[in-house]
């Protein structure tokens, strides 16, 4: 649902996010709004409402004519990133209901990402898929601008000093096209580098707390995630390699869990040799070595010795 309207010389639409948006509502909107103004001087600030608390401080967008946009985008400082502020400038060449289309979204996008920030980014799903949306359109879009291009140099093609304008002209559109994808870049990775570090925080404190998992080692996760592939690589192939606590993740979607049991079905399928250093076992008895049935005895030992301590510590800490 859309609602749109005007005060004095600002361009207002109130958009519920909640609901599926009209951007060709929208659009009309910003087009009808600007073939209707007959003085060219008078320019126009683009403002969306949203039924969220979020306000509009992180992006001003200035339609100074129709073809003339003008933006602003401010990134506020969260536990991980400094406040950034970034300006851009850019004249629409053709296309000019996509290049409306492309500055709503990317208001709309703005906003979420201040959403999401304000709540430690737990909701990124929505601006990752805008993202994505908003590359493919612009990508789509700068086809279209390259094709434009052509045709006019090839009509002025005599004509050197407007090659040279219209070269000129789309340089400029160019670059402020691919800052624009850089600063999506950026907040992909704002988000990305702020959920890495509060993950490494939280497996600090469950570490401390006692949690099972995490007082496994990055490197047995990965063995594990290995071992799991070679099990079942239809089911567990596509989990990706990353840091552990996003395979634990990626891992109990598929109901496995990293416990005790998980690991004493680990060590009966791999040589303990190769773990004994990590988990300090003692491969040796009166100068003879072990049987691996003997060592993986030691491991399970070892394993459901952890698994009791962890559940002592957790309770303790609930206390």
């Amino acid at each position: 649902m859309t609602e749109e309207s005007k005060t004095d010389n600002n361009i207002i639409i109130n958009v519920d996010l909640n609901s599926e948006i009209n951007y060709k509502t929208i659009i009309n909107k910003i087009r009808d709004t600007l073939n209707n103004n007959h003085n060219r001087n008078i320019q126009h600030d683009l403002i969306i409402n949203t039924n969220t608390n979020c306000k509009t401080e992180c992006i001003n967008i200035k339609l100074l004519d129709k073809y003339t946009i003008e933006i602003q985008v401010t990134l506020l400082e969260d536990t991980y990133c400094e406040k950034a502020i970034f300006n851009y400038h850019y004249q629409i060449l053709t296309n000019i209901d996509t290049e409306y289309l492309l500055i709503v979204r990317l208001y709309i996008l703005i906003l979420q990402y201040r959403i999401s920030q304000k709540k430690s980014y737990i909701e990124t799903d929505t601006i990752y898929k805008d993202i994505q949306r908003y590359l493919l359109i612009d990508s789509d879009n700068n086809y279209d601008i390259e094709q434009f291009h052509y045709n006019a140099i090839d009509v002025v093609r005599n004509d050197w000093r407007a090659r040279q304008l219209l070269n000129s002209i789309l340089l400029k559109y160019k670059l402020a096209k691919k800052e624009l994808s850089e600063l999506l870049k950026l907040i992909k990775f704002r988000i990305e580098h702020n959920k890495k570090q509060d993950m490494l925080a939280s497996r600090s404190i469950k570490s401390i707390l006692g949690n099972f998992e995490e007082q496994i080692s990055p490197s047995m996760i990965h063995k594990i995630l290995t071992w799991l592939k070679k099990k079942d690589k239809e089911k567990y192939g596509n989990i990706k390699r990353g840091i552990k606590e996003e395979i634990i993740i990626d891992l109990k979607k598929h109901d496995i869990y990293i416990n005790a049991d998980l690991l004493c079905r680990f060590i009966d399928d791999n040589i303990p040799s190769k773990f004994a250093k990590e988990w300090n076992i003692n491969m040796y008895s009166n100068g003879k070595r072990l049987k691996n049935d003997e060592i993986r005895k030691l491991f399970k030992e070892e394993f459901n010795k952890k698994k009791k301590k962890s559940i002592r510590l957790k309770i303790e800490c609930q206390r």
